[in-house]
């Protein structure tokens, strides 16, 4: 229930900001855009992060460092030992940050753009990723993103002409 809350919280923030800045068309072609970006998108960056774990296989900090010095708060199976770069948690929070972000208010960003911080940080601190990982995890979730953003406005522009 707290989650549909703040679905709804948020839908009635980005409504009124939306109707007033761009009228109905644009609204329109906002949610439309953000409603084929987040399918897309999360099968970009989720296949994108799998590619790059298996390529690179890392050792996450509390496989390659002694176990003494790095407190593990959070338990993995042991073959998840080596799938450290990039942090998925890291590119997921980064992939919907932008999925949302062209209806979102100005203060909803930045709550947002907290967000993907403390992800970042906590995957850190519970031991889990190393900031390399962190940091890759937050490029790839962008660039993939980002790739899909441009595409399906391009496609959205000429096809149905709206603008997303």
């Amino acid at each position: 229930y707290f989650g549909i809350a703040i679905v709804a919280a948020i839908l009635m923030i980005t409504v009124k900001k939306l109707q007033s800045r761009a009228g109905m068309r644009g609204y329109i072609g906002k949610w439309v855009g953000v409603l084929l970006v987040l399918p897309l998108g999360f099968a970009a960056m989720g296949g994108a992060t799998k590619l790059l774990k298996a390529e690179f296989g890392y050792e996450r900090p509390y496989a390659a460092i002694h176990e003494h010095k790095v407190v593990v708060l959070e338990q993995r199976e042991r073959n998840e030992a080596t799938r450290s770069f990039p942090s998925g948690h890291a590119a997921f929070s980064m992939f919907l940050l932008i999925a949302f972000w062209p209806i979102l208010s100005e203060s909803l960003a930045t709550i947002g753009t907290l967000l993907v911080l403390g992800v970042g940080w906590s995957r850190m601190a519970l031991g889990m990723h190393f900031p390399a990982d962190v940091l890759a995890g937050f490029i790839v979730g962008a660039v993939a993103t980002l790739l899909v953003r441009y595409i399906v406005n391009n496609v959205m522009r000429v096809v149905f002409k709206l603008h997303c």
